[in-house]
């Protein structure tokens, strides 16, 4: 999770530092494969016991889940081609 929205003043609050977790990624030879924006959708589908991408599967976040997962997969498989 990068960061997320403030409800009342709209900015980012980032949990590791804004860029933090590509600095620590790079320092250890590291790949960052995707960040994930922490929107309400996926603490109300985690509070209801529902994925996101089950409660709202058009929405902006379960695309970017989507597309995390493929760059995750693409790596995987880089990483088993490479031994």
């Amino acid at each position: 999770m990068r960061c997320f929205i403030c409800q009342h003043c709209s900015n980012p609050s980032f949990i590791f530092r804004e860029e933090g977790t590509r600095k620590v990624a790079a320092e250890m030879g590291l790949k960052v494969v995707g960040e994930i924006l922490l929107e309400m959708e996926i603490r109300k589908g985690c509070d209801d016991g529902v994925l996101v991408v089950v409660l709202a599967p058009e929405s902006a976040v379960s695309k970017t889940y989507h597309e995390r997962t493929i760059n995750v997969v693409s790596t995987l498989d880089e990483l088993a081609r490479e031994r």
